[in-house]
């Protein structure tokens, strides 16, 4: 009898812990669900129901996917709805409706865009710079004095820094 190495029985790894997905495949009709169910809700199905009719349109097929995979795709397609109509509204979250935001917003925006990598400070120094001596009346100041609040508008930087993360990482999700 032969002794056998160590390790001899076991599979070569293939990168993915389950082995191939196949929702690719069928991703048109789900969203044709998901969509149907948005525009008439008589027409909602769960995750359950919709692989039913997916396992009835393709009886022979044993690649249909699991319910886990019907709910991220339906995730995906609404976090893209509403990623789409946030865009085009311009929500104002945690303002009250009809404030508007301060005038300083648009051009630190821009500042933060052009330069995400930069420094607050830097940041900080650029956006006094393009005002050119003529602050806007809204800029946030310190109490009793008349200069600038540096760590209100850093902590407006930090946070502007965070939300442009955030949206890069779902847009390369979707």
């Amino acid at each position: 009898m032969e002794p056998f190495e160590s390790g001899w029985a076991k599979r070569k790894s293939r990168g993915n812990m389950y082995g191939m997905s196949y929702k690719h495949l069928y991703e048109k009709e789900l969203i044709e669900m998901f969509e149907s169910g948005a525009v008439n809700s008589s027409n909602k199905m769960s995750a359950g129901k919709m692989r039913e009719s997916l396992m009835t349109l393709y009886p022979d097929r044993f690649s249909i996917p699991g319910e886990t995979e019907i709910k991220l795709i339906g995730k995906l397609t609404q976090s893209a709805k509403n990623n789409q109509s946030s865009s085009d509204k311009k929500s104002n979250r945690g303002r009250k409706s009809g404030t508007n935001k301060p005038s300083w917003y648009a051009p630190l925006e821009q500042i933060i865009e052009n330069n995400p990598t930069e420094k607050p400070q830097a940041i900080f120094n650029s956006l006094i710079q393009s005002f050119k001596n003529d602050l806007p009346n809204d800029i946030p100041m310190e109490e009793g004095t008349s200069t600038i609040d540096r760590d209100k508008i850093k902590s407006t930087i930090a946070r502007f820094k965070t939300n442009i993360k955030k949206n890069a990482k779902r847009s390369v999700i979707i």
